[in-house]
This record gives structure tokens, sequence and C-alpha cells, in this order.
């Protein structure tokens, strides 16, 4: 019966818990009338079955004899008994349905059976035989054939006796061989005896003489790891090629080459600490010579650091972080040659089993995952190192070394573990750039001392000098140099990491042949701008010319601030633009500078007075400057200081007075020297464009684009209100228009002599070009600045011709050809005394001469089209001009045509 309810079970999943107690069913269906129903299924019938029927232990017929007396009427009985008679009906059919589907198991395994028992009749009959055999063959052995058997078994225990005394005494001269090995160093070879013989030691334990040689290997093999985990302590000092073999060889045959390299990367990490804490100490102490530090002190090396950094004087700052740098790369250096010893090994043997090159490529990987460790823990104490310093305390060229040697540092990280985290540069950047604005902030308080004290007197330099010929621009040549190695990942720093030069870094000084920062002439050619791809982060260069450009002290100061400040946009690329930005402050200022010592115009910056010399580019750009850069008064409302601005420039008593000496042209001298070397600088500043725009974000191009077109570009156009002192003492306008006003127009005849005024003119011109031949010889100027020169002069005298020809009342047409004749006349003279042959505002003069000629029409459309004249000139031209033989209504008409008031003055 068990057995078909564990069959039930299996088949319908019977839950045992799920099934109700006998009283509780009985109860149940004593009350359920519909409980006999045909129409209940034969599963849910034996799932309805209570568990003590399955049973062999329970007392069926008890229990229910036991339920007769729970039973009240006959209807009940007889419910119960339909109930059990369906169980039976439902059970039964269930095992007729179990029996039939199982029926073809059932002959497959009565097959099986019988095959089974086929084979043991068959098993029995060979063991009958061979049990027959060998009662045949026993009696067929004699005893001699017995005694050979014994002897040849004793010849065999003899044979293991002989071997095992050989094994035995071959261990004892093991033994002083190996003790010969100890004492010699010779690990290898010592545990090479060990591996051999393992086996031979096993088998013969039980002898105390052979578990004694057992322990003295062990105490030896104890000695040969101890050997090798302290000269893997000193791996990051140096690495032997030759040395480490003899250590390779104990680690494997000792089984620990994984476990003692990942203890070697936590050895290099604390030879890191070790050596920071060394070099420091070996700098305040001024010796060479410092005791390693011992186990127990290092600890104390990690809390001693910081503190050691914090007592560096500052001019040892640089030089200290070169020399951590130095030792930093020859860790990091020995760690790739280990690295590269196993790449070389796995590479060699080839033939090795494939357990022990797997094993050996396991150990450089995990070499390889080592590398980024050990470079985070240099990173660290560098990070400490440089926060430990007052970066405003450093000098400049302290300040250049230090980033060189980070970007240096970059690099290496980039080799030693294919990543670069910048983490350095992101340490160093805050302190850079407070110490950059700290030290723009002195030199433009320098550049305001400065001026307030030049001269403006010129500055002798080679005939091909120019920007990038100054010595901050050659060390800047050789930084971009190094840039585009550092793209192309061809850096010094990957050939050191592949021993291309044993004993050098990165990081060591180069020698600077040059002799001082006044020699502008650069002996070196292997840095020649003409042969070098401006695309490499170089300059373009302009062709040699003749005579040596017009610089002054203060232009030249600038020049050579600006290959300061590129040096640190080239070391820092997060602050780039930021230094950009300082770096026209510094043009600014002597911009401005210049202008408002010699323009007689500064009081046009706050609108209080006319500024008809000055364009309206030029005053905006005079204006943002002034209100970027130059310090106001203090107020109220601001009493605090000005963060970034400097002081407003103040011309000193004796330069003023030179400039208000007419005597010497207004100091034409130092006008001259002072904006032809502005100019020159912003001629200078445009080479080094397509290199900022390389050093900055491409976002702020449009800075450097829109500074070129408010500010070099406007320089241009300050020749005019700087040199009008100077040509109003020579070409006196006044004086040329009163002569201008004597001359009578209105003649009747022609004239075949040009008037008066012209050859006052011209004796003006033959004075001015005495003076400037005066100061050629004291200045080279070279034929652009001459010819630049001359053109402002020309072009005041035909402005001043124009004014003049208009103060004319009356105009007859021989007077118009008069006007002609001398301006002709001018113009045929001054090619005989100057060297130009084109003269600005020519055209200017002579259309104003051909307007007298032009009917009332032609006028009207002529100033339409010519808006540069006044209203003076224009209201001349129709009084004189075509109102000499026109009415007055058809003048008012004219005049009422046309507003004057948009017009340039």
């Amino acid at each position: 019966m068990a057995a078909i309810k564990s069959g039930l079970k299996a088949i319908f999943g019977k839950n045992k818990e799920s099934r109700p107690s006998s009283s509780q069913y009985y109860t149940e269906k004593a009350l359920d009338d519909d409980s006999t129903t045909p129409h209940i299924q034969d599963e849910e019938i034996i799932a309805k079955i209570e568990d003590m029927y399955f049973d062999k232990k329970s007392e069926v017929v008890e229990e229910e004899l036991t339920r007769l007396e729970s039973f009240t009427d006959i209807s009940s009985l007889e419910r119960r008994m339909t109930l059990l008679a369906t169980q039976e009906r439902a059970v039964s059919s269930k095992l007729v349905k179990i029996i039939s589907a199982n029926h073809f198991s059932y002959v497959q395994e009565m097959e099986s059976v019988l095959g089974i028992e086929e084979a043991l009749q068959e098993a029995h009959s060979t063991c009958t035989r061979a049990r027959s055999s060998l009662a045949t063959a026993q009696q067929g052995i004699s005893e001699g054939t017995m005694g050979l058997l014994s002897k040849h078994r004793q010849q065999i225990r003899i044979d293991c006796v002989f071997t095992t005394l050989k094994d035995l005494k071959q261990l004892r001269r093991l033994d002083c061989q190996f003790e010969n090995y100890l004492e010699a160093e010779m690990y290898s070879q010592a545990l090479n005896i060990v591996a051999k013989n393992a086996n031979t030691l096993r088998s013969f334990k039980e002898f105390d003489s052979i578990s004694a040689l057992e322990q003295k290997f062990s105490r030896g093999t104890q000695k040969a790891e101890i050997f090798a985990e302290e000269e893997l302590k000193g791996l990051y000092e140096a690495f032997d090629p030759d040395a480490y073999s003899v250590i390779h060889e104990v680690l494997e045959l000792t089984g620990k080459t994984e476990i003692a390299l990942r203890q070697t990367v936590d050895s290099f990490k604390m030879g890191v600490r070790k050596i920071s804490h060394a070099t420091i100490v070996r700098v305040l102490r001024g010796s060479q010579a410092v005791a390693k530090a011992s186990e127990e002190e290092i600890h104390d090396v990690a809390k001693q650091f910081p503190a050691r950094c914090k007592e560096l004087p500052p001019n040892l700052f640089s030089s200290t972080l070169r020399e951590l740098a130095k030792e930093f790369f020859k860790v990091t250096q020995n760690y790739c040659k280990l690295m590269q010893w196993y790449t070389d090994l796995v590479n060699e043997d080839q033939l090795d089993q494939a357990r022990v090159q797997n094993s050996r490529r396991i150990v450089i990987q995990e070499l390889k995952q080592g590398a980024g460790p050990v470079w985070k823990e240099i990173e660290r104490q560098t990070r400490i190192y440089l926060e430990a310093c007052d970066f405003l305390s450093l000098k400049y060229d302290d300040v250049i070394s230090v980033l060189e040697i980070v970007q240096k540092l970059n690099a290496t990280e980039f080799e030693f573990t294919g990543s670069k985290s910048s983490a350095l540069l992101a340490s160093v950047r805050q302190l850079s750039l407070k110490y950059f604005k700290n030290y723009h902030r002195s030199k433009l308080e320098s550049l305001n001392v400065m001026m307030n004290n030049e001269a403006w007197v010129l500055c002798p330099v080679e005939q091909d000098f120019s920007l990038v010929t100054l010595p901050e621009f050659k060390v800047l040549r050789r930084q971009f140099k190094y840039m585009k190695e550092m793209k192309d990942h061809k850096t010094e720093v990957a050939g050191l990491f592949k021993g291309d030069s044993e004993g050098d870094t990165p990081f060591d000084e180069e020698e600077d042949k040059e002799d001082s920062r006044l020699s502008y002439v650069m002996e070196d050619d292997s840095y020649d701008m003409d042969k070098l791809d401006t695309s490499d982060f170089m300059f373009s260069r302009k062709p040699s010319v003749k005579v040596a450009p017009i610089v002054s002290n203060p232009s030249l100061t600038v020049m050579r601030l600006f290959g300061d400040y590129m040096q640190m946009m080239t070391l820092l690329d997060p602050i780039a633009f930021d230094v950009l930005k300082c770096m026209t402050h510094l043009f600014d200022y002597l911009l401005y500078t210049v202008f408002i010592f010699f323009s007689k115009y500064q009081s046009c910056l706050d609108n209080t007075d006319d500024c008809s010399s000055v364009s309206w580019r030029l005053e905006g750009t005079l204006k943002r400057i002034g209100d970027m850069l130059i310090l106001g008064p203090r107020t109220a409302s601001n009493p605090l200081p000005q963060e970034g601005k400097v002081q407003k420039p103040v011309l000193f008593f004796e330069l003023k007075s030179m400039l208000d000496d007419p005597s010497n042209l207004y100091g034409f001298r130092s006008r001259l020297v002072a904006l032809e070397s502005l100019v020159f600088l912003a001629s200078e500043f445009q080479t080094i464009v397509p290199t900022l725009e390389k050093l900055i974000p491409e976002s702020k191009h449009g800075f450097l684009s829109q500074y070129n077109s408010q500010t070099v570009f406007v320089v241009q156009e300050l020749r005019e209100p700087i040199y009008e002192p100077v040509f109003g003492a020579i070409f006196s306008k006044p004086k040329m228009i009163s002569s201008m006003a004597s001359v009578r127009w209105d003649i009747k005849e022609l004239l075949s002599e040009h008037s008066p005024f012209v050859d006052e003119l011209l004796q003006d011109v033959r004075n001015f070009k005495t003076h400037f031949e005066d100061v050629e010889k004291e200045l080279p100027l070279s034929d652009d600045v001459k010819t630049l020169v001359w053109k402002e002069g020309v072009r005041r005298i035909n402005i001043a011709f124009v004014d003049g020809f208009s103060q004319a009342k009356s105009c007859s047409n021989e007077g118009r050809a008069l006007m002609q004749l001398d301006y002709q006349q001018f113009l045929t003279k001054l090619k005989s005394i100057s060297d130009i042959r084109q003269f600005p505002q020519q055209e200017y003069v002579e259309q104003y001469i051909k307007a007298y000629y032009l009917s009332e029409q032609d006028l009207i459309k002529w100033i339409q089209e010519h808006k540069e004249y006044s209203q003076k000139q224009l209201n001349a031209l129709i009084h004189s001009g075509v109102g000499s033989h026109i009415g007055k209504k058809a003048k008012q008409k004219l005049l009422s045509l046309f507003d004057y008031d948009d017009r340039q003055s």
C-alpha cells in the first residue's frame, strides 16, 4: 500500500500538508449531499484519500470502526460507504492505467533480466574451467621451481637495498655540496639540489639523518627566499639583468614568482617614498651621502616628507624638483627594465612548457597592472612637494622650470602606464594661475615705472632683428619642438625608457650656450626658423631687411614679456587663454601710453575735446583700454583698489619740455621712435598669431581675431594725432591758408606763373627734408618708415590745399586754371624733393578743383557721391563755382538739398 501511495504521490504531486484530517473530511462529507456525484474525476478523488490508507502501520479497520460512533443515522453511514467504494474504484482504475502505461517498460526490463541471467551462467562456467586448470597446474609445479622463484625475489630485494644505500650515499655527498653553495650564495644551484632530490627525501623520511637533512634543505630554501626578497626590494634603485636571472631562478624553484612580484610592486612604491625623503634630506644637508631609510623608519618618512618640503628655501625649489624627477624617472626606468626582462624571456624560451610560459605571461600582466599604483605614488609625492611650496616666492624662471618638469612627468606617465591622467597639471594649475596673476601685475607696474621715466630713444638692434630672435623665444622654440615630439610620441622619454642612453634622463638640464639676454642674434642654427615647418607650432619669419627696425626700450620689454608669457601658455594649457589676455594688456598699455604722451588729444578720451585727428576706431580702442586697464580715482562708491588695473602713465618733466619745444620739431625723434617701435611691435605680433591660435582653445579664436581688428590694426591710425604737432610746426596750416587767401581767384587773364604761396610751401618742404635727414643720421630709418612719414606730411598739405581753395569768395574760369597750375607746380617740385611718387589725398584735391567747372545738375550729383568734404568746402563750391553764374534762388535750392550735419569735418 505504501508503494501505491508513493506512486500516486509522484504522479499527482500530492501535498501532505494540504490533505484534510479524517474527522474534518468526514464532517465535510456529511454536510455535502453531492459528494458522491459520479462527475468527480478520479484524480480529484485520489487526491482526497486520507494518508492513513497509504500508511501500512496505521490500523484502518479500527479507525473506521471508531468513526461509527459519530454516525447518528443510517444515511450518514451509507454516504460513508459510498465514498469508500468510490475511492476504491478510482484507485483501481488508476492502477490499471499505470500498469497499462508501463507494460512496455516491464517487457524490456524482463528481457534485460533474462540477458543478465544468461551472462551469469556463462561466467559460472568460465570460473569452473579456470579452477580446474589451476588445480592441474598446481599439481605440475615442482619444489625446485618454487626455489628458483624464491631466489629471484631475494635478488630483487638485494638490488633494492643496494639502490637505497647508493641514494643515501648520494644524499650525504649532496649535503656537503648544498652547504658549499649556501656559503658561496649560489642559491639557484642549492635549490636545484633540493628540487631534484625531493622525491628521494620523501622516500626515506623515516630515517633520522634524512629528516635532519630535509630540515637543513628547508632552512637553506628559506635563506634563498629571504635573499630573493631583499634583492627585489632594491630593484627600484638599480636593475642588473644578470643578477636578476639568479633571483628569477630562485623564485621559480621556490614557486613564489607571482607572490614575490606582487611584493615587488609594493617595494617600488616604498622606494619612491624613501627616495623622496632622501633627496630632500640631501638637499637640506648639502651632502651627497645619505643613509638609506630602514624599514622601521618608513612610517616616519611618510610623516616627515611634507614638513621637510616646507623647509626648502625658494631658490632650491625647482632644482630639488628636478632631482626628484630624475630619481622618479630612474625608478620607472628600472620597473620597465624588469617588465622588458620578462618579455624577452617569454620570446626567447618558446620551447618551455605551456604551464611555465603561461605563468610568465601572468607575471608580465601583473607588472603592467602594477605600473599604475607605482606612478600614483610618484604623483602623490610630487603633489605633496608642489603644495608645500609658496609659488608667489619663486622667480619666473623657476616657475617655468617647474612647469617644464611637470610636463615631462606627464610624458613619463604616458610612456610608463600607457595613459595620461593630467592630475599633476590640474594640481599645479591653480598654483601657477595665482602666481601668474601676481607676476603679470608686477610686470604692469614695472612697465608703468619704465614709461614714467622713459626718454624714448632708439634701442640698437641687429639688422635682422625680429621678435623670434630674442632669447625668450629661443627657449620657446625648444619647447615647441618638444611639444611636437610629444604629439608624435617620439619624445626623449620614450627613447630613454627603451634604454637608448644609459644613465640619462629627460630631466637633465640642457646646456645653453647663450651668453646673455642682450644678444639678439642666435648662433645656434639647429632651430633656424626658415628651415622649420610653421605648422609645427613655429613662427613665420619675415625676410631680412637692410636697415634695422626701430625698437624702443618699452617695446623691447613687451616683446620679451611676450616670450615669457608664451612659455607659460605652452607649459600649462588650461590657463593659456588667461595668459593670452594678459599679453594683450601689455600691448594695450604700451599703445595707450604712446597716445597720451605724444598726442594732444588726450582729453578726447573724456569727451571733453574735439578729436578731429582721431579716428572713431582708435577712439573706441583707447576708451576700452582706459576703462579696462587704467586705474581710476577712488571714490566714495568705489573705495577699494581695482583688481587687475595699473596707474595711468605720467609724462616726466624733461620729456614734456622736449615735446613742447618747437626748436627740435616738438620731439620729432622721440615721437618717431615711440610710434614706429609700436608699429613694429604690432607687425611682430602678427607673426605669432598662428602660434597663439594653436595654443588656445578653438572656441577662443574669435577673441584673437577681434583683438587684431580692433586694436593691433588700429596702431597705424596713431600717426596722424602723434605727428600732427611736428607737421603743424613745419607746414603751418593757418599760415598756408592765409597765404592762399591773399591770392585773387577772380582774375580775367591766364597767368603763366604760379602763385607765391607755392614757393613758400616748397621751402617749408625743403626745411622738413633737412630736419628729416638730420633725424636719419641718428635713427636708422627703413624706406618704409621714411615713405610713411613723408606721406603723412603730404596728406596734411593736401588737406590744407582744399581748405585754402574753399576760402575763395569768388572764382573765375581763369582762377580755376590758376588753382590747377599752383597744385601741379607743387606736385612737380615735390617729386624732386622727396622720394615718393604716389601722393596721398592727391585725388582729393584734384576732384575739388574740377568741381568748380561743374554745372548745377552735375554738382548735385557730385555732392551726393563725395561725402568726404566738409560743409564749408561744399558751400564754397556752391557760391564760387556754379554759383558764380546762377541766381540766388538756385543757390538756395542747392543748399537746401543737402544735409551737411553728417559730413566729416
